[in-house]
């Protein structure tokens, strides 16, 4: 329990097709203020929060560039300028050093060991025997989700949509290939945190999970109706819980959120306070859980409309309404006296 005087501070980045916003809240009030907006005109894909400060924050663009913002989200500086469009953003601490990987259309994986200051291409990633049939509909295959084994930090997942599911276990040194069972078009990962071995894929022919860390792959979702899922989500404290977003058809449209209380064995449509019978749409970084507070769960919509909950997803209130698609959310409390 916290301290009488000491408050919870929630930040709350929401990234759009036109900039990044930055919202703030005070636990114990309703209210969000807009403190931050930045990088208009830009299709921000993807944010990340910066694992040594967490007052800042990563996002990267379809303009093939990553941007660090200031505490408060209201500046942006360029640190980073790679081959294709940036779809997905990932940061660790290993050695206490911070490691920001990036992953782009066509799809390839970046990594920076210095803040940013330099890249380098994960080139081993195209050794792949299965890279040569990587697609996607609409052009070259993206690398679509990145994720960490919480048990082992340097042990990583990659997702490529249209291509399956790739493991290294040296930071990304070296890969394989671990799609046994699964549909290939990767949309969005989930590492439960307690069984790293329990992993979840939202892909465009459904749900599927593993427990035995991507030996095999099963569909868990035969009981939804729609079939493209767009994004997952891990309680942090109770693993037993999964968030769900899937829609009709991509890239995320007429969409519903569902909840597992059981590992993904059964799935519940959440509907209370959103809205029905289905939600404009979801993409696919646009469903967040907040690790410090983790009964908060945020969802964006594509008509710009944000949605949080309090209570695990019992009841939802929208809380954000920006002008242009959101894309990915980023959520952040801090303990301030």
């Amino acid at each position: 329990m916290l301290h009488n005087s000491i408050v919870m501070e929630t930040m709350l980045y929401v990234a759009t097709s036109d900039g990044v916003l930055t919202f703030f809240r005070e636990v114990g009030t309703k209210g969000w203020r807009l403190i931050g907006s930045g990088l208009q005109g830009i299709d921000v894909k993807c944010l990340a929060i910066d694992p040594a400060d967490k007052s800042r924050a990563y996002a990267g663009g379809s303009n093939g560039t990553v941007y660090l913002g200031d505490s408060k989200g209201s500046s942006w500086s360029e640190v980073g300028k790679l081959e294709g469009k940036v779809y997905c953003l990932a940061t660790t601490l290993i050695d206490e050093n911070t490691h920001v990987y990036a992953g782009i259309e066509p799809a390839k994986l970046f990594l920076s060991l210095d803040n940013c200051k330099s890249w380098h291409e994960l080139k081993s990633l195209q050794n792949i025997p299965s890279a040569k049939e990587w697609y996607s509909p609409w052009g070259p295959a993206d690398l679509s989700t990145i994720v960490f084994n919480p048990k082992d930090i340097r042990s990583m997942y990659v997702g490529i949509e249209v291509g399956g599911v790739l493991k290294s276990n040296d930071e990304g040194a070296n890969w394989k290939e671990i799609s046994n069972g699964l549909h290939k078009d990767i949309h969005c990962l989930a590492v439960n945190y307690y069984n790293p071995k329990i992993i979840f894929a939202a892909t465009g022919g459904g749900i599927y999970r593993t427990v035995s860390a991507g030996e095999l792959w099963v569909d868990v979702g035969k009981s939804i109706d729609l079939k493209y899922a767009v994004s997952v989500a891990i309680h942090p404290a109770k693993p037993n819980i999964t968030y769900l977003a899937i829609a009709m058809g991509p890239p995320g449209n007429q969409a519903l959120l569902y909840k597992s209380e059981d590992y993904g064995d059964n799935w519940n449509l959440l509907h209370n306070g959103l809205p029905y019978p289905m939600l404009k749409g979801i993409r696919r970084r646009a469903l967040v859980v907040n690790p410090a507070a983790p009964a908060e769960v945020y969802v964006g919509t594509s008509d710009g409309v944000a949605f949080y909950s309090p209570n695990e997803g019992m009841k939802w209130d929208s809380i954000v309404n920006a002008p242009a698609t959101i894309n990915a959310l980023a959520c952040l409390s801090l303990a301030s006296s």
